[in-house]
């Protein structure tokens, strides 16, 4: 599958020797053995091995001693396939509504009454119940049946392929617009929730420079905005995962409190965003009001009390995402 596709490089690097000498990983058995299994079953796997001196193993052997990879040394015991089951409509997804993380996922499962979201403690995580769910012991995971999954962006897509397919579009343009406004919100959006969200909500430590984490912050939000946000929502006029995924962060950056606290300064354009995905998103409420631990209402009681979603407009036509038909002519970069 295309998960297969991405860890492979990684693993592939993580089982030469000169690696696991010089930085004390030991690459375990299993995951020998899926380097080899995938290298036996991927017709193109030799590209990971000999591109003219810059493929992995060509560049690990340069930098550390020469050795073999992919060579695994076999694992005991069968594999246990993934559980088939059709989905339920009675999930439960497990997790904190001030989480920003699980909101995305919550607000999905509250909108299309497909289950609903059971409040999970943090000292839950570790317990053996929950760790069947989810092996890691992290929030958000869901149960759909005798189905277990976990990670934000898996949850949005499980569910929205499950039970609200409008949300990710089976045109591939389309979806993969979708996936790379998540994965590039996932790699910047993430750090910036940590320098300036998260120390309000006192999940983390402040940085040492709190005004650069602000300006950074907000011109994160300006490029994603220019290149995701041209259409009332990402991609177009109606709502998507993506837009799902956002939505929690970026009603917290607009909070007047954490705007000062942290220097960021939230880009109209968000501000709209905010506006008009609560208007659309019939169970965006949960944002505001949660018995206390509602995003907002965190973001209240740990700074000055605010009013968010209340967007301030944005100039200019939306552009539509370009629809012409895949090539099979693609070029990477």
């Amino acid at each position: 599958s295309i998960a297969d596709y991405k860890v492979a490089p990684f693993f592939l690097a993580m089982e030469h020797p000169g690696l696991q000498e010089a930085t004390k990983v030991k690459c375990p058995e299993r995951i020998m053995q899926f380097n080899k299994d995938f290298a036996d079953a991927c017709k193109s796997s030799g590209m990971l091995l000999s591109a003219g001196g810059w493929a992995v193993k060509e560049m690990m052997d340069s930098k550390t001693k020469p050795g073999e990879v992919l060579t695994g040394k076999g694992f005991e015991g069968a594999a246990q396939a993934v559980d088939d089951a059709a989905p339920t409509g009675k999930c439960e997804l497990y997790g904190l509504t001030g989480s920003m993380n699980v909101m995305g996922p919550a607000l999905v499962v509250a909108a299309t009454g497909c289950g609903e979201l059971k409040p999970t403690m943090l000292d839950a995580l570790k317990t053996d119940d929950y760790l069947k769910v989810n092996p890691f012991g992290q929030m958000p995971a869901l149960k759909d049946g005798d189905y277990c999954l976990a990670e934000s962006g898996a949850l949005l897509r499980y569910l929205a392929e499950s039970y609200a397919p409008d949300l990710y579009p089976e045109d591939a343009q389309k979806r993969g617009f979708i996936d790379w406004a998540i994965d590039r919100f996932v790699s910047v959006g993430t750090t910036d929730a940590r320098t300036c969200i998260y120390p309000i909500l006192g999940y983390a430590a402040a940085p040492e420079d709190q005004e650069a984490a602000g300006k950074k912050c907000t011109k994160n939000m300006e490029e994603f905005a220019a290149v995701f946000l041209k259409g009332k929502f990402i991609g177009g006029d109606v709502l998507s995962i993506a837009d799902y995924k956002v939505a929690p962060f970026f009603l917290a950056m607009e909070h007047p409190g954490l705007q000062e606290a942290t220097k960021v300064k939230c880009p109209e354009r968000i501000m709209q965003f905010n506006k008009d995905f609560a208007d659309a998103c019939k169970s965006s409420g949960m944002l505001l009001s949660a018995g206390g631990w509602a995003v907002k209402e965190m973001m209240d009681s740990k700074t000055k009390p605010g009013e968010v979603l209340t967007g301030k407009g944005f100039e200019g036509a939306a552009q539509a995402v370009d629809d012409a038909a895949p090539t099979g002519k693609c070029e990477l970069y």
